[in-house]
């Protein structure tokens, strides 16, 4: 089943084995991006983090891994009940904590790499998925496909190469992900933004 196709990758389910295929996109900065996601899964998993990589085949530029909830927060967050946001953001918060404490910053925190499963009739989380962009804390973002991000989500210093990998730029996406959740659409947060001097105001 096909969960996901873009220029830089590839990714499909397999129900029976409910394992994720992830293969490398047309684009030519995509083995990049696949070669970055396994080098900083195989770290963290080395410090008993687990984001369910399970191999990979070089010959066939793809990697393996145990799927990771059955639904992501741009599918169910109108949903969510007020316990259940509160729970979610919070676990994402502490998972987040984790990678930076390890050394990294995952740098493609949104909505849609934040998987949720239903325990007992209840969203719950599950985890965060697609280390592609992820670097290491204070490594150039000089490496090819390195600099950018998803709009809205990333911090504006992921497009300039003269800044370093922070985990500054994973809370500012952490940030824009709970507001999504509770500010209608995250076009529509970038556009108060961008007419206030002062930052947001939610009153």
């Amino acid at each position: 089943m096909l969960l996901h196709k873009s220029e830089l990758s590839e990714v499909t389910l397999d129900l029976n084995s409910n394992q994720v295929k992830k293969s490398v996109g047309r684009n030519a900065k995509a083995i990049h991006c696949l070669n970055r996601e396994y080098a900083a899964l195989e770290a963290l998993h080395q410090r008993e983090l687990d984001f369910g990589l399970i191999s990979r085949d070089e010959a066939n530029q793809s990697l393996t891994l145990a799927r990771q909830g059955t639904h992501d927060l741009s599918d169910i967050g109108i949903d969510l009940t007020v316990r259940e946001y509160m729970e979610i953001i919070t676990k994402l918060a502490l998972t987040i904590d984790q990678i930076n404490q390890a050394g990294y910053v995952h740098r493609d925190i949104k909505t849609g790499n934040v998987m949720i499963k239903k325990v007992n009739g209840r969203h719950e989380f599950a985890n965060i998925i697609d280390f592609g962009m992820c670097l290491r804390i204070n490594r150039r973002q000089t490496d090819p496909a390195a600099a950018g991000g998803t709009r809205v989500f990333a911090h504006m210093s992921q497009w300039n190469q003269d800044y370093a990998a922070n985990p500054g730029q994973d809370w500012y996406s952490f940030a824009m992900v709970a507001l999504t959740l509770l500010e209608d659409t995250p076009l529509s947060i970038e556009a108060k933004i961008k007419t206030t001097n002062d930052g947001l105001d939610l009153s």
